[in-house]
């Protein structure tokens, strides 16, 4: 088992209940079929609901019935285990907000279907980013229109000039010239209202920009140097203010990792392309890295083209979902009884380690414990003294064992010993002081398989288990060593 790993169990259930009632996201837990089975402090003040009534409405009660993305974004997730999405709740007082949610289905230690729902209110930034677009759409359109009326009337004025040229009464012929100057100064009008309307657009966008609390930039296309930014984005990127960021450029705030999908991305959106909501990682200028949402696109600026992000800084929010969704994790890999690996975390941890082995080349032996007579324990004590002992034996041998050790409950009363390291005389003696620990008198039979460095995880298993076997067919309360290569055999 990894340090990482042995870390994140310390942590323990508590440690995420922590995570889960502090959260400034709202969490909830859920099935995938919409029945919510519980709700943190947060979700409840965002949705103004009680987690009683947040359990009882469920998905159906909570989302927006307008909101079509719903459907899309469920059917994504039954379709990849997983999703991110803006999606429109609706909150006890009937009012809309939109969240920015993420969820993943998980299985729990018992196999059962779960999934975990983080989401955040964005309505702000939303409508910020809208308005932002609407404005540089209006203004888009308007210039396309004026530009469409001025070259029909350019045309229509030439027209005039060239009919004038050839027509032989002089009276017409000076009508249409003086039609055609007259076009001319309607022209010359046109221009000027245009740019002044520009001038205005581009003043009230760069107002409502300013105002906006969403941090935005602005880097040429060409050489990538930072061109504008409003005081969020100065304050984002870490600059001490907005001359400083202009003095840089911003392939210097991309992680090394990410340059080359970086610039294909550059590329892309100068062509036209439009980024909406990636989350990426930047470093910002006072060296710390952080994971930002970004919204990106074209824009002609001073004349040039360049472009134009939408920040977002999301790292706070980033650090629980990896927090939550890595106990997630661990809570599906552990025995909720016991507190070591399940059966699926003991196979994903063997076969890690068996490849570590393999890389280095070092020793690895597995040992399968079984408790003897340990039925005979339950039916005389009763099942809660028999969970309860083997949440004692499962502490007291954990607290013997290294951290690259791995222990796991197999089923039952059966454990599985991982000891990387080891050979198996080696691994014969840890075993020993181990059973000699075994509380209330009971005993176990125990066999163990060295890796032959060739064989898979469940082979060296089976060898493994027919040790234990044989244990328990020469009277059982023995360790048994299984030689490489022996004959198998059926357990009873």
């Amino acid at each position: 088992m990894s340090e990482g790993m042995s870390g994140w169990r310390a942590l323990g259930a508590d440690a995420f209940r922590e995570v889960f009632e502090h959260s400034i996201d709202g969490v909830l837990f859920a099935v995938p079929d919409g029945r919510i089975l519980a709700a943190n402090p947060a979700a409840c003040a965002m949705l103004q609901r009680s987690e009683d009534e947040i359990c009882r409405l469920g998905r159906q009660g909570l989302a927006d019935a307008g909101d079509p993305r719903w459907e899309g974004a469920v059917r994504e997730r039954e379709r990849i285990g997983h999703v991110r999405a803006e999606l429109r709740f609706r909150r006890g007082d009937g009012s809309p907000f939109e969240a920015d949610v993420t969820s993943v289905v998980f299985r729990t230690s018992d196999g059962d279907e779960r999934s975990c729902v983080i989401f955040r209110d964005v309505t702000e930034r939303v409508a910020a980013a809208d308005q932002l677009l609407r404005l540089r759409d209006h203004d888009r359109i308007a210039r396309n229109l004026h530009s469409r009326v001025i070259r029909r009337l350019s045309i229509s004025a030439l027209e005039a000039q060239s009919a004038a040229a050839r027509s032989s009464d002089p009276g017409t012929a000076e009508r249409l010239a003086r039609l055609a100057d007259e076009i001319d100064r309607v022209i010359s009008t046109i221009r000027q209202v245009v740019y002044t309307l520009e001038d205005e657009g581009e003043g009230r966008y760069r107002v409502l920009v300013e105002r906006s609390p969403v941090p935005v930039a602005v880097y040429r296309g060409a050489d990538l140097q930072f061109v504008y930014a409003n005081p969020r984005a100065v304050e984002l990127y870490g600059a001490r203010d907005f001359d400083e960021l202009l003095s840089h450029h911003a392939d210097e705030v991309v992680p090394a990792d990410l340059t080359e999908n970086w610039r294909r991305s550059v590329r892309d959106i100068l062509d036209g392309a439009v980024i909406a909501q990636s989350r990426t990682r930047i470093i910002r200028l006072n060296g710390q890295e952080i994971t930002v949402e970004v919204n990106a696109a074209r824009v002609d600026f001073g004349g040039q083209p360049c472009v134009q992000v939408e920040l977002h800084d999301v790292s706070e929010r980033a650090a629980a979902e990896l927090l939550q969704l890595r106990e997630l994790e661990l809570q599906a890999r552990t025995d909720p009884l016991t507190g070591t690996l399940n059966r699926r975390g003991w196979d994903v941890t063997l076969a890690t380690d068996l490849a570590a082995s393999a890389a280095t080349g070092q020793a690895l032996t597995v040992a399968v414990a079984d408790l003897d007579h340990f039925k005979e324990y339950n039916d005389k004590k009763g099942h809660p003294a028999g969970d309860d002992f083997l949440r004692r034996l499962a502490g007291t041998w954990k607290g013997r064992l290294r951290t690259t050790d791995s222990l796991g409950r197999l089923g039952g009363e059966e454990f599985g010993l991982c000891l990387p390291g080891c050979t198996a005389d080696v691994a014969a003696g840890i075993v020993g002081l181990l059973t000699a620990l075994i509380p209330d008198q009971q005993t176990c039979s125990v066999g163990i398989a060295a890796w032959d460095h060739h064989e898979g995880a469940a082979a060296l298993m089976q060898r493994a288990d027919r040790a234990l076997y044989r244990a328990k067919e020469a009277g059982r309360n023995r360790v048994v060593i299984e030689p490489s290569g022996h004959t198998r055999r059926r357990r009873p």
